[in-house]
This record gives structure tokens, sequence and C-alpha cells, in this order.
């Protein structure tokens, strides 16, 4: 791969285990990967076996509870679903018949495993590693529904502009965590 010749590139599923020997790593970057696994607690077990001690692992995850995903249940609600049918038509997802998103995954599962920042915090110590540090991300997802209402993005981004200055974990879609072993 141009530009990455100090690198090797392996595929594995960490759910099977990794191909690796314990205290392979000093850092581990795992991005939006844990809200898909059915057992999110033994990937870090896992991830945890193949990092050095002292070693990171990085960890980015969407949150399920928040100011705007509470916020948009509410209005979804009022609205009779109407919302989020709008919402996930401009991400290119469809609702079930109980108007939960399904998004389209090539392998595994939708986000089934979404946690709150204190369950996030839970299963990193069921999995024997310490929470070094937390950053709170903001919300913004790219649907095509803001184009059509730029009066909830400009909402949105005055939100977002509080989050950046507040770091409020309550307003945060997502959050990463910076984990040691």
């Amino acid at each position: 791969m141009p530009g990455y010749a100090n690198c090797r590139f392996s595929r594995a599923d960490v759910t099977d285990g990794l191909p690796f020997p314990d205290e392979t790593f000093d850092a581990i970057c795992l991005a939006d990967v844990l809200e898909h696994l059915e057992e999110p607690v033994d990937v870090l077990r896992e991830l945890r076996r193949v990092t050095k001690p002292g070693g990171s692992i990085v960890v980015s995850t969407p949150l399920r509870t928040g100011i705007f995903k509470t916020g948009a249940a509410m209005l979804n609600k009022l609205t009779r679903g109407r919302t989020y049918e709008r919402y996930y038509a401009g991400k290119d997802a469809h609702l079930d018949e109980h108007g939960h998103a399904v998004m389209e995954v090539p392998e595994g599962h939708d986000h089934i495993s979404e946690m709150t920042l204190p369950e996030l915090r839970a299963a990193a110590a069921a999995a024997r590693l310490q929470v070094a540090e937390v950053e709170p991300m903001s919300v913004m997802s790219g649907s095509r529904w803001f184009d059509e209402h730029p009066f909830m993005l400009s909402g949105v981004m005055f939100v977002e502009a509080l989050h950046g200055v507040l770091r409020r974990p309550s307003w945060a879609h997502s959050a990463v965590l910076r984990l040691t072993r």
C-alpha cells in the first residue's frame, strides 16, 4: 500500500482471538467497533492480552445516551416516527416494524452493544483495563436530513460549540477512551 511501507496489514476476527502472541503491541486503536459486538468485554480482554504492559488501547464508540439521542427520541415520539424516518433515510438506512434503524453492514451486526459512559468504564474494568483518559465527542453525523433542516443544523452547531467549551459527557454522541494495561 503506497505510503505505508513500514506497516504490515493482517485480517483477523477479534471475536475469535487474534493471531498474535501475548504482549505484542504498544498501542491498539479500536475505532467504532465495540458497538457492533455481542460480547464487547471479551474483545477488550483479548486486546488486553496482546497489549504490552503500559501499552494503550484507544477505543471510540457511540454512547447510548446523550442529549441528542434523548431529544431525538422524544421528537420522534411526538412526530409518530417521522423524525427517525426522515433522518435515517438521509443515511440510506430504513426502519424496522418497531421504528428502530436497520443498518446494513457487510459483516457482523449493526449497533447492538451501545453503552453509557459508566457502562464503558465498567466494561474496561471487567477486562482489567484502566481508563487513563476520556474524551467526549460531538454529535455531527453527516445525515442529509440536516440539508433540509438548516434551523435544526444551526441549533446542533450551537450545542456543538457549547459542548466544545463545557465538555459535558451527557451531551456527547460518542466517547474516545484511552485504556491502559
